[in-house]
């Protein structure tokens, strides 16, 4: 079973709550230098979010701006298939050292994983196809994914 999609969902918030944390702790310039060496992985989805970031440089910036602050007072929804979950925390407690300690704590402050029983969605998954053919909705965990108040999706 591939895992590659669904420890992708991980890959926004880790960015998201990444820069945050720089530009929290005065590090502009570093947050600065991150958002730019990595924001086109994460174009076209969330190109508003990725502006509203550009604008967000100094401490008092996180407490001004309302994205900002959906990200900051609510925990990032990221729903994960129980076996990728458990993979994920034993690579992480293993890699402690290498930065797998870091990653935790973004994760445990920042994030909620909800844990599911269902196999791991992608496009032409199992689990996909089969809910296609039967017309069957995105679990709810997969729809509460994100951040409340917060549109993941192209730019108007």
């Amino acid at each position: 079973m591939s895992l590659q999609f669904e420890l992708s969902k991980l890959l926004w918030p880790m960015f998201v709550y990444s820069y945050l944390d720089l530009v929290i702790n005065n590090y502009g310039d570093e947050a600065k230098l991150f958002l730019k060496e990595n924001a086109h992985h994460f174009r076209p989805a969330h190109d508003d979010d990725l502006r509203t970031f550009e604008t967000v440089t100094l401490p008092q910036h996180t407490a001004e701006n309302p994205t900002v602050k959906l990200y900051r007072e609510n925990k990032y929804r990221i729903p994960l298939n129980q076996h990728a979950t458990g993979d994920l925390f034993n690579f992480l407690e293993r890699e402690s050292e290498q930065g797998g300690s870091v990653l935790r704590q973004l994760l445990v402050a920042y994030c909620q994983i909800d844990s599911t029983s269902r196999g791991p969605i992608t496009p032409y998954s199992f689990e996909a196809v089969f809910r296609r053919s039967r017309n069957i909705e995105l679990d709810d965990v997969d729809v509460n994914e994100g951040v409340p108040g917060v549109k993941i999706g192209l730019s108007n």
